[in-house]
């Protein structure tokens, strides 16, 4: 992603853009900073700005580095930068040791992944630079990419009865 690779935003504003531009033309739901389950239609995502519009094609804008999570339906494959480790800034402190857990965490079994507000139970799918994919324990047609960074805590899951 060219100049991505040495910034401050390659932990997790670059690989959720990455995310939202395989995306393009998807009706999806995301999760921000202040506002979650907001439904939209991605245009665009480019220069740290999603661009989206909503069912009645009203226009809107997000700055990248407010998005925590982006469900979308399980049909859709995502392709994840590869992990990588940084040696200096954020990404060595937040992202690097929480990628490096989730990376020794078996995908056969049930997370409780909290972020924000927001808690969803689910396996893990992939895990990639600054993002880990979800698959919702009880519906498995959501996915959810949820920024790494934006991780609060991840718990053994509660079963279902």
């Amino acid at each position: 992603m060219g100049f991505f690779d040495e910034s401050i935003c390659e932990c997790c504003v670059c690989p959720m853009q990455r995310v939202l531009m395989q995306l393009r033309g998807e009706t999806v739901s995301i999760d921000t900073t202040s506002d979650e389950g907001f439904e939209i239609t991605v245009d665009d995502a480019k220069n740290f700005i999603l661009f989206t519009s909503d069912e009645f094609n009203n226009e809107f804008f997000f700055p990248i580095c407010n998005i925590t999570a982006v469900e979308f339906p399980s049909t859709n494959q995502i392709d994840l930068s590869p992990s990588k480790t940084s040696f200096k800034g954020e990404c060595s402190c937040c992202e690097d040791p929480a990628n490096r857990l989730l990376n020794r965490l078996s995908k056969n079994t049930s997370f409780n992944f909290i972020y924000l507000d927001t808690n969803i139970n689910g396996f893990i799918i992939d895990i990639g630079e600054g993002i880990v994919i979800i698959q919702d324990e009880l519906d498995a047609t959501i996915l959810k990419a949820i920024s790494i960074c934006k991780l609060a805590k991840i718990l053994p899951s509660t079963p279902v009865i």
